[in-house]
């Protein structure tokens, strides 16, 4: 797991045990931009980049970069679902 760079890594009791999470509430107070005005799917691939910021793959200016969207988007972001629903040959979805 990447480091928690901006202090978003929160955890909430559910019946089976505890779950981690990242807050994008938290993201918003430190970043420019308005994190709850972007598109759903944005918020989507944030998260994602929140998740791995720190690590092999994402920077602090990754996320940044796409907290402000769209003035900020100049070049390639690291793209890293968790997951991938796609149909296979039967027609069927099939999470990968």
């Amino acid at each position: 797991m990447a480091e928690d760079s901006y202090g978003a890594r929160s955890s909430l009791n559910a019946g089976s045990g505890e779950v981690t999470y990242y807050s994008l509430k938290k993201l918003d107070e430190q970043v420019e931009g308005d994190v709850f005005s972007l598109p759903f799917s944005i918020r989507v691939m944030l998260e994602s980049l929140l998740r791995n910021a720190g690590g092999k793959f994402v920077s602090r200016e990754d996320v940044e970069a796409l907290a402000s969207w769209p003035g900020s988007i100049g070049g390639e972001l690291a793209y890293l679902p968790a997951r991938v629903v796609m149909q296979d040959f039967t027609g069927v979805p099939a999470i990968v």
